[in-house]
């Protein structure tokens, strides 16, 4: 008992506090509390460190439910004081496996982030390696204050997302990047 005193419940109790802390579904989180002291052998549930610390856990439940911030979820506080009233009188096992618990509606996870955008720079990087061509910069070299770049056998400077490739000596003229492609391999 000593060994969950120290090792077990310090952790359990602070993923509880964390979880409650953060608009939980209390369903799920009763539900976790269950599935928690139901891998205990009833003979340690009943020595006095599991009871008091598992009633910790109810009290943390309560506490959760009774403030102002759990008023998002209709039904929460009924529900959880019902729990955890069944709970110190040893009926749960009974109560709550027979008759499902009230539904409280879940907070939508928050929508993933948006992919990351692509440079321009980017972009040629790939089209450069999807087709064996190397794009490297030609240090110290530029055409009005831009840098030059290699993209297989053409030279080119980026622009605000455009791609200027020479044609001549000192002439750039703008292209796609198929028409570079194309070029680039010749």
């Amino acid at each position: 008992a000593s060994l969950f005193e120290k090792q077990f419940f310090p952790k359990f109790t602070a993923i509880l506090k964390t979880w409650l802390s953060s608009s939980p579904n209390y369903n799920e989180v009763i539900m976790w509390y269950q599935g928690w002291k139901g891998l205990f052998p009833a003979n340690l549930l009943h020595t006095p460190v599991v009871r008091t610390n598992f009633h910790h856990c109810l009290d943390l439940m309560n506490k959760a439910v009774s403030s102002t911030s759990s008023i998002s979820h209709p039904g929460a506080r009924e529900t959880v004081l019902y729990f955890t009233s069944a709970e110190r009188k040893g009926e749960s096992d009974v109560t709550f496996r027979q008759a499902p618990l009230p539904t409280i509606p879940a907070v939508p996870p928050p929508p993933p982030p948006p992919p990351p955008q692509l440079s321009f720079k980017d972009v040629l990087v790939r089209h450069a390696q999807e087709n064996n061509l190397i794009f490297v910069p030609l240090p110290g070299r530029y055409h009005e204050g831009k840098s030059l770049f290699k993209f297989g056998n053409c030279t080119l400077y980026l622009d605000k997302n455009v791609a200027y490739v020479q044609v001549h000596p000192n002439i750039f003229n703008p292209m796609s990047i198929a028409k570079l492609i194309e070029i680039a391999r010749t």
